[in-house]
């Protein structure tokens, strides 16, 4: 063998050498970039998150159930899919009415304002009680807001009425969570 083929066949190795090289080097960097989309995916999608939070609880009787008033503070309007009482200590989710309001008598978006109905049954008495709120955000991504967890007591002096503990539930914001699918 000469040494014009020999030094031929080390620049076309060195060559090879140094194009693997750069394509682990720039797979290494697509994979480093993809991470970082995600990354920042997800603190948008919390970025925008609503800021749910009860702000007022009620009955229209007796037997009535009790409605729990929820507004949205602090993002755009969000679609509500689903709302749930989650009793943790039972390992049982009841779904509830909901609807939405208007407040102050002018329109407001929707899944800004809306009233939760929770029956006045004698079973939730001294039991504790999740509210969990399904939603699809500004980002089509589908979401869950919990509220803190309450108790279910019986209000004084009246063995038939459901009421909530109300210290650290009113105004106390729900967390949220993207649901991964």
């Amino acid at each position: 063998m000469k040494v014009s083929e020999i030094v031929t066949i080390l620049i076309t190795l060195f060559g090879m050498v140094g194009t693997v090289g750069a394509s682990i080097a720039a797979w290494r960097t697509v994979i480093v970039s993809s991470k970082r989309d995600r990354e920042s995916n997800n603190e948008k999608q919390y970025s925008v998150q609503p800021w749910f939070h009860v702000t007022r609880m009620s009955r229209m009787g007796e037997g009535a159930p009790i409605q729990l008033i929820v507004l949205n503070d602090a993002s755009p309007s969000v679609k509500i899919e689903k709302v749930e009482l989650e009793m943790p200590d039972q390992y049982e989710n009841i779904n509830l009415d909901f609807k939405y309001l208007k407040k102050d008598d002018t329109f407001v978006e929707t899944g800004k304002c809306f009233a939760f109905l929770i029956e006045n049954n004698n079973e939730y008495f001294g039991r504790k009680g999740i509210l969990n709120i399904y939603y699809t955000n500004l980002y089509n991504k589908s979401m869950k807001a919990s509220s803190p967890e309450f108790n279910f007591v019986r209000k004084e002096n009246q063995y038939t009425l459901l009421e909530i503990e109300n210290n650290k539930f009113l105004y106390v914001p729900f967390s949220n969570i993207v649901i991964e699918q």
